[in-house]
This record gives C-alpha cells, structure tokens and sequence, in this order.
C-alpha cells in the first residue's frame, strides 16, 4: 500500500497555539475547533463579533480564524476595527485568516483590503487549514 504522503496531524503543527474561531454557525465553529485542537492547538471560540472581543480582551491570541459573513456585524468589519486598534494602541499584528462560503476573486480582495491575511473558502479541507494556518504564523 503506498503512503498518500505526510498527513497534517502527525504531528501538532499548530502545537500550544492559542487561536480564536469566530463564526456565528455552531457546527463550523465546532468543527474548527475540533480541527485546530487535533492539530495541538488551544481553541476559544465565539459566536458573534462581541464574543470574539471579549475573547481578545482578556488574552489576545496567537491567531485569529473568522467567518466572514455573520449577522449583526461582519467579520471584515471587525477585523478593520482591529487594525486600527493594533496602530492606536502599538500591539503587534495578529495574524488572521477568513473563512467564507463566497469563493471569488472580489470577495478575496475584499477579506485582504478589511486586513486579512488570506481567505480560505468554505468548506475548508483539514489538512489544507492546519497546514496553511502552521505556515502563517510560522511566517509572522
């Protein structure tokens, strides 16, 4: 039987990580963190912009995954928001990836221009995200 090459959970890539999921949808968000904690990371999620604010204030992350399109306040605004924080208030930059169900070449542009790292587009493939989010932070 030949091997199908190194699988993305060998090894923790995204061991003792602290990251942020935030996507209002409940099974996303579990299977996000269900993925990321695989992968050895430590995983605090949030259903909405607000608790994703809350998260950041009592210990700000080493990454942050955000869905792109949630009810209330998107998270291109939040992450907008966020920037202008990390210039006001000197903090470094956190790296952070969208999560969105819109695959096309605006809406990427849309998620880089709101400060974001990438967008991946939904659904994710586990061995991709582990493997790109690894590679972000490891590049940061």
């Amino acid at each position: 039987m030949r091997s199908r090459g190194p699988d993305a959970f060998s090894a923790p890539l995204l061991g003792g990580l602290d990251i942020v999921v935030v996507d209002d949808e409940p099974d996303a968000r579990w299977l996000l963190a269900c993925l990321l904690r695989r992968a050895g990371a430590r995983v605090r999620t949030a259903s909405s912009v607000r608790e994703a604010e809350q998260l950041l204030a009592e210990r700000r992350p080493d990454l942050l995954v955000s869905d792109v399109g949630m009810p209330g306040e998107d998270g291109r605004t939040f992450l907008a928001r966020l920037r202008e924080q990390e210039l006001e208030q000197d903090l470094p930059r956190l790296p952070a990836v969208a999560v969105s169900a819109f695959a096309n070449p605006r809406e990427h542009a849309a998620s880089r221009s709101a400060g974001f790292d990438l967008q991946l587009d939904k659904p994710v493939t586990p061995n991709a995200l582990v493997q790109i989010l690894a590679g972000l932070v490891r590049d940061a």
